[in-house]
């Protein structure tokens, strides 16, 4: 009974070292590629992907496709509540974050099952290889997020003005969720004999396929939404320089009205109206 339980704590152990680690990196490159800065709030990445990763654990035994339904949707409501972004950028950080655990764990698992010849079953028996396999995409990850941040690398610029239409990002966004399930459902049911083995690389090429389309889409939908933000900030600042040149303009007529007043008074010598109308000036 004490072994079971040992053993039980350690593969629930293993899975929460696995969840929080990639999770913390998956998150912390997002937001750098988002414009945030991870050094000024490192405390509150490391929260809400310590947060992701538990919430991982405590999901793991529900129906494959309703986990990963209920984990991103969880993930997009923490990501809203501990950032205080908008909408759109929290869509955009959860699509971000979504694209980096996608690319990084298929590519992992396909490298694993297909080249190193690890079944599902064997990877789960194996303390050493559940140790090891996060990390061989982990560190490259943490390692591009470090050059990412130090270099101020940007999915584009006006990350800030960012003004995407819910309704217009949605459909890449529900894309991405579609492809994650379907890799998830074929690296976990899958049966890696000879029969089925091509199959399997063709299901696999075609899905990559869609999804590098899908970034290309997105990195066009980005690009125009960052060349139309620039050209918003663009208008709203020369909206302003006309107030400020309009402001100008009244307090020079308001100027030479008063100037003329005054050396009009004076050609006169009407010293007691100039006294009055300059105190008046004074204390209006």
């Amino acid at each position: 009974m004490g072994t079971g339980l040992a053993a039980t704590l350690l593969h629930y152990g293993l899975f929460l070292y696995n969840f929080i680690i990639e999770n913390v990196v998956f998150l912390a490159l997002a937001l750098t590629l988002n414009g945030y800065d991870i050094k000024q709030n490192w405390r509150r990445v490391l929260l809400v992907g310590t947060i992701f990763g538990i919430a991982g654990v405590v999901f793991f035994h529900l129906p494959q496709t309703f986990r990963i339904i209920l984990l991103w949707v969880f993930f997009f409501w923490t990501i809203k509540f501990f950032f205080g972004f908008t909408i759109q950028k929290s869509v955009l950080v959860t699509f971000s974050v979504l694209t980096v655990a996608l690319l990084a764990e298929s590519t992992a698992f396909f490298i694993l099952v297909y080249l190193i010849g690890v079944t599902p079953a064997s990877y789960f028996a194996s303390f050493k290889i559940r140790v090891i396999c996060p990390l061989a995409y982990v560190i490259p990850l943490a390692i591009l997020t470090y050059v990412s941040y130090r270099r101020r690398w940007r999915i584009f610029k006006e990350t800030g003005r960012l003004n995407i239409p819910v309704g217009t990002f949605l459909p890449l966004l529900i894309q991405m969720f579609l492809i994650y399930i379907a890799v998830n459902e074929f690296f976990s049911a899958a049966r890696f004999d000879a029969s089925t083995q091509k199959l399997m690389v063709l299901i696999f090429a075609l899905l990559t396929i869609s999804l590098f389309l899908s970034l290309f889409l997105t990195w066009r939908v980005l690009r125009f939404a960052g060349r139309e933000a620039v050209v918003a900030a663009q208008e709203k600042l020369a909206e302003e320089m006309r107030r400020e040149i309009d402001a100008l303009r009244s307090q020079r007529h308001d100027f030479i009205n008063h100037v003329q007043i005054i050396t009009a008074l004076l050609s006169e010598g009407r010293k007691e109206e100039l006294a009055r109308y300059v105190k008046a000036l004074k204390e209006g």
